[in-house]
């Protein structure tokens, strides 16, 4: 899968980027809401899934993706985070859920962005 995967954290930036090519995906880093949205509207459609912090200065995960699923709807979507409540917030066309550390926690949320039918 080809995956935009957007946030602030170079850290956790790096792990997400070693990861998720450990699993066999492609993945494009974004450190800014703008650069993301930039990206798609330019290239549509260039990945498979966006995953994204929901912390970040210059605009939350839930603002970046509601503004992803307006202009690609059916494009599946991914917020993550340490935070609790944002966990537990109900973003419309979105998966919400704790920050993967682990190589199983990234397979898992792959697997519930592409579920097999």
């Amino acid at each position: 899968m080809r995956i935009a995967f957007l946030d602030d954290d170079d850290e956790y930036a790096a792990l997400v980027m070693k990861m998720l090519t450990r699993l066999g995906h492609q993945v494009t880093l974004f450190r800014k809401p703008a650069a993301l949205m930039t990206a798609l509207e330019m290239e549509p459609p260039f990945v498979d899934a966006v995953i994204t912090d929901f912390h970040m200065p210059g605009g939350n995960g839930d603002e970046v993706i509601r503004r992803v699923l307006e202009n690609f709807p059916g494009l599946p979507c991914a917020v993550v985070s340490t935070d609790d409540e944002a966990v537990k917030q109900s973003i419309a066309g979105a998966i919400t859920c704790e920050k993967p550390f682990a190589l199983q926690g990234f397979a898992d949320l792959i697997a519930r962005l592409f579920p097999r039918g």
